[in-house]
């Protein structure tokens, strides 16, 4: 079922940015002194894809585009990872590395999840985990062991990769929550 025009003129005052009230309204008159009925739902649906691009331009728009692609890209990663992980396991090593990756992954998860809601929560995430990991490759460094199963080059590897990881999510955090304030919503 198609919304009707006016519900379309509705999404578009709803998506469109506050400072472009008034042009909401003069679409709103236009469309109204429009006679023909039939170019009512053409019209509505232009003013609708304006207000999306025009809310995309915005900081906020901009905002919230990279926080999406970047939970995407951090769940979809997960998503493979785990997927390579639990795959063919038949020695105790593959199955500590995949035990190893699959928390990893879920950690990653979480990041994405963080990363949708709250950027300060992510902020604080971000900068445990990164502590964590420079910590552990730290450790690893300093104090080498046989770790049974594991590499010990491949844990110096792993951590060496998901302190990086941390580290864009940080810097990540820290620059969009600077390209979004409410006082400059404008692009």
């Amino acid at each position: 079922m198609i919304p009707s025009p006016e519900i379309l003129l509705q999404w578009a005052k709803i998506i469109t940015p506050k400072d472009k009230a008034d042009w909401f309204k003069a679409m709103r008159c236009e469309m109204a002194a429009t006679p023909d009925k039939r170019q009512h739902y053409g019209f509505a649906f232009g003013c609708l894809k304006a207000a999306l691009f025009e809310a995309a331009r915005s900081r906020k728009g901009l905002q919230y585009m990279a926080r999406f692609c970047g939970a995407f890209m951090l769940f979809a990663i997960s998503c493979f990872a785990l997927n390579k992980a639990n795959v063919y396991i038949n020695t105790p090593g593959e199955l500590a590395v995949s035990k190893l990756i699959t928390k990893l992954c879920w950690l990653y998860i979480c990041g994405a999840g963080l990363l949708l809601i709250s950027l300060k929560g992510l902020r604080l995430y971000a900068a445990a985990g990164l502590g964590i990991a420079l910590c552990i490759i730290g450790y690893l460094y300093i104090w080498p062991q046989d770790y049974g199963t594991l590499s010990h080059h491949f844990l110096i590897a792993l951590f060496i990769e998901t302190s990086t990881l941390m580290l864009i999510l940080l810097c990540a955090s820290i620059y969009l929550n600077l390209l979004y304030t409410p006082d400059h919503d404008a692009a």
